[in-house]
């Protein structure tokens, strides 16, 4: 659930009187939702969407940390092969 206000509507029939009656939350009426960090005991969790967030972010490093292995691998085969060629050449 999110925290915020939040507007409860009743409506229907009760022994053929219509009802159609909305409540919001507010100073003078009920409490909004609150954020459920603040009555977690002893531990308090991070919100969904910061959790959300950091799985994201971690995914993205992962796969940025993935690119950046594969380049450095190749630029040390490019190197392998350069260093290979020429040590030929000064051979033949």
């Amino acid at each position: 659930t999110a925290a915020g206000p939040y507007t409860f509507r009743v409506f229907g029939t009760i022994e053929g009187t219509e009802i159609d009656e909305s409540f919001t939350s507010g100073i003078d009426d009920f409490n909004e939702v609150q954020d459920v960090t603040g009555g977690q005991f002893p531990v308090v969790l991070p919100a969904a969407g910061d959790t959300a967030r950091d799985a994201t972010a971690g995914a993205d490093a992962a796969g940025t940390a993935t690119l950046a292995l594969v380049v450095a691998g190749a630029g040390l085969l490019a190197g392998l092969v350069t260093l290979s060629l020429t040590l030929a050449r000064r051979r033949g």
